[in-house]
């Protein structure tokens, strides 16, 4: 079964490049342009993991985040900023965020983070707790 990765992040080069990198992984991505637009693409269909930049126009990404803890609380989130401080990546982690990784990222980092959130995905649904 192909996992489905939500990429929410309103710069279109980085989405680009995102995308490119987890489609070469065999993941099937989506993309929102902005927090609003994830949450409405949240609304009609499922996914495996979501990527979300903080700092992003009309639903900022920790908005977003505890949106998703509602009404997806199973629903790993990975938080993505240029503009991470220790403190930033201790209060995501805290307050349930699967992983916290700063721009600019490393390519293997970013895909070992994503395969663990995958299998926790994975986990969670066949323990029946998918959202």
């Amino acid at each position: 079964m192909t996992r489905r990765i939500l990429v929410a992040e309103d710069d279109r080069n980085l989405r680009r490049v995102l995308k490119a990198v987890l489609a070469r992984e065999g993941y099937e991505v989506a993309e929102a342009p902005h927090g609003a637009a994830a949450l409405d693409w949240l609304a009609a269909h499922r996914a495996d993991v979501l990527i979300s930049d903080i700092r992003m126009p009309k639903v900022d990404g920790l908005s977003l985040f505890r949106q998703i803890r509602e009404s997806r609380p199973g629903l790993p989130v990975i938080l993505i900023t240029a503009y991470g401080t220790i403190g930033d990546a201790v209060e995501a982690i805290r307050a349930g965020a699967f992983d916290y990784i700063s721009k600019p990222f490393d390519e293997a980092e970013l895909l070992r983070v994503v395969g663990n959130a995958v299998r926790t995905a994975e986990i969670t649904d066949r323990e029946g707790g998918g959202g």
